[in-house]
């Protein structure tokens, strides 16, 4: 019984590093979420100013083949 607590002991992980490891996690996730978010408002506002662009019709014909 001795020799499982023992064992128990070594393979604990203190919980300073953990607590290190999922600041660190969490601060990678809302560096790439927050990148994420602003390609796709940049995308999205791209698109709409595409749309909104109707008076030039005829050159973006020729641009985008369509």
């Amino acid at each position: 019984m001795e020799e499982l607590l023992i064992e128990e002991e070594k393979n604990k992980i203190p919980k300073k590093k953990v607590s290190i490891r999922a600041i660190i996690g969490i601060t990678i996730l809302l560096i790439v979420g927050v990148i994420g978010f602003e390609l796709f408002i940049n995308h999205f506002i791209s698109e709409a100013d595409k749309n909104l662009n109707m008076d030039k019709y005829g050159e973006a014909k020729q641009y985008y083949q369509i």
